[in-house]
């Protein structure tokens, strides 16, 4: 069991179309289905934003989780992070590259918050290495209700004190402050430019592998119209043997993967060792 449960961080360098990035990962278990986790924004490998999922799934003997910075964060700057036009694929581009680089190129990706986005649309650009997809917590298309929301979370006031610490402990608050700035004008782009789409309808139908959907009830960070935008355009296909989940956590809340680990942790584990084929319970609330 000691085995199961290794977790080490490593350096790596990444080159990414000529450009080359410095970071670091994490590695954690040494079962056979390899996932690819993703954080969110300010999101930090060496912050182990996961761990109370990875503890709890580990165990089981059937996971290995890696996880890495992504550019602009954590140990991987320089570059600052760049939120001009395109990022989000970008970053999807990156972490293919990273996977890449591991020559390891069959895995599952899951992904919380910003990182649920960049999860969907590394399985929408590379469906053939993608096996299975677990989102949650993630914009997918906004609208003028988000936009506000982000610009709120401007005055930090707005944060709940003991996370707005632990990012200005984390990136210092004039990073924070640059990286908050960054994010909220590449929303109003987006908006205003591309009908809110941070993944378009087209991309979802691209994805070709199973996806699991978590949405806590009590999220007061990210409307349901994220997940139910993706649930509505995910393309089932018996012939490809694809299924699709939401699962509605009742009263959890945006970090439910702290909060309700348990709840998730076995919906994910049933999802990662089930074959799901009843299509008339696409949607369940637990």
């Amino acid at each position: 069991m000691e085995n199961q449960q290794m977790d080490y961080f490593k350096t790596i360098e990444l080159n990414v179309n000529g450009k080359i990035f410095h970071s670091i990962y994490r590695k954690i278990g040494t079962g056979p289905q390899i996932i690819l986790l993703i954080g969110g924004t300010y999101g930090e490998v060496k912050a182990k934003e996961f761990q109370t999922i990875t503890d709890e799934l580990v165990t089981k003997g059937l996971y290995t989780f890696i996880e890495t910075d992504l550019p602009g964060f954590g140990v991987c700057r320089p570059p600052d992070r760049d939120y001009s036009p395109g990022f989000i694929e970008r970053d999807a581009k990156y972490l293919i590259v990273f996977m890449e680089t591991l020559n390891i190129n069959k895995y599952s990706v899951m992904g919380w918050c910003y990182g649920g986005t960049v999860a969907l649309h590394i399985a929408s650009l590379v469906p053939n290495r993608v096996l299975k997809v677990v989102e949650w917590g993630a914009r997918t298309k906004i609208n003028e209700k988000d936009i506000n929301l982000t610009k709120k979370f401007t005055n930090h006031a707005a944060w709940r004190p003991e996370i707005i610490k632990t990012l200005f402990d984390r990136c210092g608050v004039e990073y924070f402050n640059k990286v908050w700035d960054g994010l909220c004008k590449a929303y109003r782009y987006i908006y205003e430019n591309n009908n809110g789409f941070f993944i378009t309808m087209d991309q979802l139908q691209r994805i070709r592998v199973p996806v699991l959907l978590i949405y806590g009830t009590a999220d007061g960070y990210v409307g349901d119209h994220h997940v139910n935008y993706v649930h509505n355009n995910l393309n089932y296909s018996n012939l490809f043997n694809i299924f699709f989940r939401l699962v509605k956590i009742v009263n959890a809340h945006h970090e439910m993967h702290k909060t309700h680990y348990e709840k998730f942790c076995r919906v994910v584990n049933e999802f990662y060792t089930s074959e799901f084929t009843d299509t008339n319970k696409t949607e369940v609330e637990i």
